[in-house]
């Protein structure tokens, strides 16, 4: 117990209900002088000076009777004292930067007196050791000091108080902090403010100031040294960039002359062919011209032998008449000279008219036939020669359209020859492609939570660009640009939903060459943003149902996918693949998986 000028103690001890007023006898075991107290309660102040003490505790019960009684107990009453310290205006943290060994000037402490050590700015407190006055280890470990300081202050009495030259605490930082000494009797003093400093953390910082200082030094060295070696590099990779356009610029000049005097030959050929053509016609119109005058001046002849034939017919006629005539004057006469030899022989006469006549008509008939015969030659021959003229004209048809065909498969030839040139100059680095596939998500989890099947169709459309390439076209790099549609459709008793979901999306892509030049496998990846339109309808016929409104939502999605690229030609394109997206959303978040089959072009 402490006591300070006119302090009050006070017992205590367990309340008995059967007990109704305790007597307390105290006894000073120095002078011997005793006290009695009585009290009804469970406790009782007194105020004693300093000393030694003995008490003992006497119950009474409701009848007044002494009951039992406790057994004589010491106790020590001790003067209360107010500690004082001072401390000095800086200190340093030991070498170990855990340890404060604190020289202070700290009077009226005892051995059970509480010192602490107290930051001014976060009130953070750190229990500490006090160390005797002349105790040794002034600056030595915890352990030391510690030994020191009990020692020193445990040899004292609980009534004796004595002074300390150091105080010591553990894990204290740097900053401004303060000394509370605090006595058993609740008693305690503050000290002004000590500047703690750290120089083992200055020194270590100056070192790791330096160190920094010196990595950054290299650190710039470094870099200078890479920005050199990048430059020098840059300028060397320039340089092999120019020489590889310059190569390049070589090769295209020396392909462009190459194709330039492709086609000048090209040109060449293809005049020198119309020369031909034009100098195989003008031979041909010749010859037909030569032809048609042949078979003008034979149709001209031939009119001529037929005038001809005519006039001799004519006069072959008039030969005839005058022989007949010549013929009626002969039988004139001998008609009159039968008639005057009738009387001689009338059966001569008739004989030898009847011979004339049949001589006059045979004459005449093999006149007529031989005239007939000529006749008909003459037209099988203008027939025959009117034949070989249409045959004629028509091999010179012949002959003009197989050397226009010639000369159009040659013109052919040569634009094909010059489309493959071009073709090869400026291969085909866009592709647009569209098709058809299906939806589903793996446990039916995310956005597939919305449709009553377990997989929905889907159609896509995609627009690629790929400018980079090997010579070879074994690789080719670029970006894609594509978009899926799907609608997702949940019914129930109650409502029906139904979702409309358009998912554009930007990628970068990489194809590479599998086997042949027509097959590649294709490789990309990027993100998007998802359109999801939502209609639900209440499915209950019950009246005043408010219809919900529609809505529309907006996420961000990744995707990625693989797919086998097949091209077939120059012009068109066939893909099958499968995407795969995953959409930035609380209640959509889970792999949609989309395989597809697509048909485009290229160009």
């Amino acid at each position: 117990m402490f006591a300070e000028g006119k302090t009050q103690q006070k017992l205590q001890w367990k309340k008995d209900a059967n007990v109704l007023e305790y007597k307390v006898h105290v006894q000073n075991t120095q002078t011997g002088e005793k006290k009695i107290f009585t009290t009804e309660a469970n406790f009782v102040n007194v105020t004693l000076a300093p000393g030694k003490y003995r008490y003992k505790i006497v119950a009474y019960d409701f009848l007044g009777r002494e009951g039992s009684s406790s057994d004589w107990l010491t106790f020590e009453v001790v003067k209360a004292a107010v500690p004082k310290v001072v401390p000095p205006e800086t200190a340093a943290i030991s070498a170990d930067e855990k340890t404060l060994v604190l020289p202070i000037e700290a009077t009226d402490v005892s051995k059970d007196s509480k010192v602490y050590i107290v930051n001014d700015e976060t009130g953070k407190r750190i229990p500490g050791t006090l160390i005797a006055e002349g105790a040794a280890g002034a600056g030595a470990a915890t352990a030391g000091a510690a030994g020191a300081a009990g020692s020193a202050l445990d040899s004292l009495s609980k009534s004796e108080t004595g002074k300390a030259s150091r105080a010591q605490f553990n894990e204290v930082s740097e900053g401004k902090w303060h000394v509370e000494v605090e006595n058993p009797s609740g008693l305690k003093s503050s000290s002004s403010a000590i500047a703690i400093k750290n120089p083992a953390k200055e020194k270590r910082i100056a070192e790791e100031k330096r160190i920094a200082e010196e990595a950054r030094k290299a650190e710039e060295a470094r870099k200078a040294e890479e920005k050199r070696l990048a430059e020098e590099a840059r300028k060397e990779e320039e340089r092999r960039i120019a020489e590889e356009m310059k190569k390049a610029e070589e090769a295209r000049k020396a392909e462009e002359e190459r194709i330039a005097e492709e086609k000048r030959v090209a040109e060449e050929k293809r005049i020198a062919e119309e020369k031909r053509i034009e100098e195989e016609n003008r031979v041909a119109e010749e010859k037909r011209v030569a032809e048609e005058k042949r078979i003008e001046e034979e149709n001209r002849l031939i009119e001529e032998q037929k005038k001809a034939e005519e006039e001799a017919r004519i006069a072959e006629e008039k030969r005839l008449k005058e022989e007949e005539e010549a013929l009626e004057k002969e039988r004139l006469a001998a008609e009159k000279k039968l008639e005057k030899d009738a009387k001689k022989n009338k059966k001569a006469k008739a004989e030898e008219e009847k011979k004339l006549a049949k001589e006059r008509k045979e004459k005449e008939k093999q006149e007529k036939l031989a005239l007939q015969k000529e006749q008909q030659e003459l037209e099988k021959q203008l027939e025959e020669e009117k034949k070989e003229a249409q045959e004629q004209e028509k091999l010179l048809k012949e002959e003009e359209e197989l050397a226009k065909k010639e000369q159009e498969e040659e013109e052919k030839k040569n634009k094909a020859e010059e489309r493959k040139a071009w073709r090869e100059a400026h291969p085909p680095m866009f592709n647009l492609s569209g098709g058809i596939g299906f939806s589903f998500a793996p446990g039916g989890n995310g956005i597939m939570q919305f449709s009553d099947k377990d997989a929905v169709p889907v159609v896509n459309a995609s627009f690629a660009f790929l400018p980079f390439r090997n010579k070879k076209r074994s690789y080719e790099f670029g970006f894609e640009v594509s978009a899926f549609y799907e609608q997702l459709k949940s019914t129930n008793d109650y409502y029906s939903v139904i979702l409309h979901t358009v998912e554009p999306s930007l990628n970068l892509c990489y194809r590479h060459r599998i086997s042949s030049k027509t097959v590649k496998w294709q490789m990309k990846g990027g993100a998007g943003f998802a359109i999801i339109s939502k209609n639900v309808e209440f499915t209950s016929d019950k009246e005043n149902i408010v219809q919900p409104d529609s809505g529309q939502y907006g996420y961000f999605f990744a995707d990625g996918g693989l797919s086998l690229v097949i091209t077939p030609g120059n012009v068109f394109s066939m893909e099958l693949g499968s995407d795969v997206i995953y959409i930035f959303a609380d209640e959509l978040n889970a792999p949609v998986v989309k395989p597809y089959a697509s048909v485009g072009v290229r160009f």
